[in-house]
Formats: C-alpha cells, structure tokens, sequence
C-alpha cells in the first residue's frame, strides 16, 4: 500500500510540473541557453521576411540561413541592407558582447541576432533554427508548414573560453591511428 501511495505522489508531481511549463520548445534548444524569457505571440517566417545584414560575416551566416530556408520550405528570402519597418531578421554587431555569445530578441514583428563576432552569430542562428518547426532541417521541401518561431528573448554564449575532450581508450579500444588522426582533427576549429 506504502508503495502504491509513493508511485501515485510521483505520478502526480510529474504531470504538474509538465503542466506548469511554458512550452516545449524550451527543451529543444540544445545547449541549453544561458537565458530565456518567453514572450507573446509568434515571429512568421514568409517569403516576404527580409533578412537585414552589414558586413560580411552577417551576410554569409545569413546565406546559409536562406539556403536551409529554400531547400526545406521553398521560401527564398532576401538580403537587404536597410530594414523594413515589420518582417525582418537583423543581424546587429555589438561589440559588448563576448566573442561566441549571442543574444536573439524576437517579437511578431522582428527578429534581432546581436553578436560580437561571426561564431556569436552563428551560434545565434543556429539557435533561431531549432525555435523553427523541425522540419527545418529536411533535405527536400516540406509543404503545410507554419514557419514560425515562439516570441522570446535569449541570451547565451559559452560558459568557458576553452573546449576538451576525453578520449577513453580503455573502455573502446581504439587504434592508435584513429587516436592520431582524430586528435589533430579535434583540435581544428
């Protein structure tokens, strides 16, 4: 009986909590941002959204934010320089942020990635693509799919200025020349 009364409390404090939250989109965000408040409504993504770029990093980032646009919903958006007054994403070069961190302000009407530095941007618009339904990332053209992304204000970057990685040789038994070709390819950026 103890039993039964200990699984039900579980069974009822697990769906409260999912209850409780905002949304699922927060867990597919993958790393998890450092910061996330949700706002209200929806940014859509159409043929007419114009995606506003001023140097070349932004610009490129962008282009490959359009390719994967085109080849998964067919939509080809635009690069201008100069903003709209609705319907756009601005890619903003803020140099008070710290290399790699990115902040993404979206509202139905914008879409803001700020960053200091190319991977701040990349970074942000790979974050911009997993708020997109998945369909996002199929290789052929999904059609009946709202392209929209959740209201939110995100910041996040990089919790250390470096990166590593373990290698337990012991548990997988690998060749020495996989060791030595994969730690001279882990170490490019």
């Amino acid at each position: 009986m103890r039993y039964l009364v200990f699984f039900t409390i579980l069974i009822l404090a697990t769906g409260l909590k999912a209850i409780g939250q905002k949304s699922n989109t927060a867990n597919i965000i993958i790393p998890a941002p450092k910061n996330i408040e949700w706002g209200v409504g929806d940014f859509v993504i159409d043929a007419r959204t114009k995606l506003v770029t001023s140097n070349g990093d932004t610009r490129k980032i962008a282009g490959f934010f359009i390719q994967d646009l085109k080849l998964a919903a067919n939509i080809q958006l635009q690069q201008v320089s100069k903003a709209p007054s609705t319907n756009y994403i601005l890619f903003r070069t803020d140099k008070s942020l710290k290399s790699e961190h990115y902040q993404l302000s979206i509202n139905p009407d914008r879409v803001v990635v700020s960053a200091a530095d190319y991977n701040g941007f990349l970074y942000g618009v790979q974050t911009l693509k997993q708020l997109l339904p998945p369909q996002i990332f199929s290789k052929t053209i999904v059609s009946k799919t709202a392209w929209s992304v959740p209201a939110a204000e995100i910041e996040d970057g990089p919790r250390f200025a470096y990166r590593g990685l373990m290698l337990d040789l012991s548990r997988h038994f690998f060749f020495d020349g996989l060791c030595k070709t994969g730690s001279r390819s882990f170490g490019r950026t």
